[in-house]
């Protein structure tokens, strides 16, 4: 458990609601991270603010198929193609789950990762 000290200064004043509410708002104000364009991308996919067009096909997906979701349609499976170093495993495992357990304490999370070794 983090002591208050360990904290980032801007928890004092940060909102519960809104980091209810909102992935983004909860990885920056209490695991001070800087989020960049991608991860708020990705915070939007996973929390369905976004969703991909359902007039594509599947071939033609990429960020412009993105699009505002005004549905109850769920993603229900991400794929995330991305350079090393650009926080996935962070923004993914790390960060979303502890969003999910300070919404809710009672779920249980498991994390099942693959390696390939050389």
């Amino acid at each position: 458990m983090l002591l208050k000290a360990q904290l980032p200064k801007t928890v004092e004043k940060v909102s519960k609601k809104g980091a209810i509410e909102d992935l983004n708002y909860f990885v920056e104000a209490y695991l001070g991270y800087t989020n960049n364009w991608h991860h708020k991308e990705w915070y939007d996919i996973l929390q369905n603010k976004t969703i991909q067009d359902p007039n594509l096909i599947d071939d033609e997906f990429s960020r412009k198929s993105l699009i505002p979701n005004k549905t109850d349609k769920k993603n229900l499976q991400i794929i995330v193609e991305a350079p090393r170093e650009h926080a996935k495993s962070t923004c993914f495992a790390v960060n979303y789950a502890l969003w999910e357990l300070y919404k809710n304490n009672d779920i249980r999370i498991i994390i099942v990762s693959r390696t390939r070794t050389a």
